[in-house]
């Protein structure tokens, strides 16, 4: 089961979730994807930053997203620090 959640993975689908919940989300998803050899390599990464919704709210991860991509920094981690 572990693996047919991951196979439903897509760089469009967390493109979608993102837009769901604001264009700077999105914006920034894009550049994770993006910023990576392998889109598939960002997947983790952007489930994580979109699952941050639920634990501080759409306005946070929003300006946190805003705030990553003014300083150009493509990461889990810089969403998290923010």
């Amino acid at each position: 089961s572990t693996h047919q959640f991951v196979a439903d993975w897509s760089a469009s689908r967390f493109i979608d979730w993102a837009n769901s919940i604001d264009q700077a989300v999105a914006d920034y998803i894009i550049q994770i994807i993006e910023s990576r050899n392998h889109p598939e390599q960002a997947y983790k990464s952007c489930l994580g930053i979109l699952n941050f919704e639920k634990k501080v709210g759409k306005q946070r991860l929003i300006n946190a997203c805003k705030r990553a991509l003014d300083f150009r920094i493509y990461s889990f981690k810089a969403i998290q620090n923010i």
